[in-house]
């Protein structure tokens, strides 16, 4: 079984090709957070998070200030920098400079919402699980509910970023961000 896939070629890549690598972006991601435990998540703080926070659940007025957040079906109770992280996960996808546009993010909830610096340490690698987790769930629930094309809405994007990411030094984002972040 082959897939077909746009490229400089336009030759078809098997299926098994694309599995094999996309398991590997998954490990590789999974093994970054595994090595780099080197502070225990035990310090960072907890709150109630919306845990979804994306341009679909924004609500905004005629003049584009904001109106409103929805959507509350994602709340947990977790790490507080994870609510910052999904949403520079979401930031990130479609975007020609992931890196530099989530920065100007985190410039904007320091402004409002100080993160500690062990937080911004983990914020790369909850960025990574977080977009891990979004592609594995979409996988999941497209063999449950094979016709709801919503489910894999940003599965293409999350694994265009996901291999983008891999290729960078986690640790530089967080000399980069805590640097920007004061």
């Amino acid at each position: 079984m082959t897939i077909s896939r746009n490229n400089k070629k336009n030759r078809k890549i098997p299926l098994r090709e694309t599995r094999k690598k996309r398991k590997n972006i998954l490990y590789h991601h999974l093994n970054n957070v595994n090595n780099k435990r080197l502070t225990p998540f035990k310090n960072l703080r907890k709150s109630i998070i919306h845990n979804d926070g994306n341009d679909h659940n924004i609500i905004l007025n005629k003049d584009g200030s904001l109106k409103g957040i929805i959507d509350f079906g994602d709340i947990i109770h977790s790490f507080t920098v994870l609510d910052a992280a999904v949403c520079m996960a979401y930031i990130g996808q479609k975007n020609k400079k992931p890196i530099e546009s989530m920065k100007v993010f985190l410039e904007g909830y320091q402004a409002i919402f100080p993160l500690y610096e062990e937080e911004i340490f983990w914020l790369g690698q909850m960025i990574c699980l977080r977009l891990c987790l979004s592609v594995t769930m979409s996988a999941w629930r497209k063999t449950i509910f094979p016709s709801n094309a919503y489910l894999t809405i940003s599965e293409k994007s999350t694994w265009e970023l996901l291999d983008y990411l891999k290729k960078l030094d986690i640790d530089s984002w967080y000399k980069y961000w805590i640097q920007n972040a004061k």
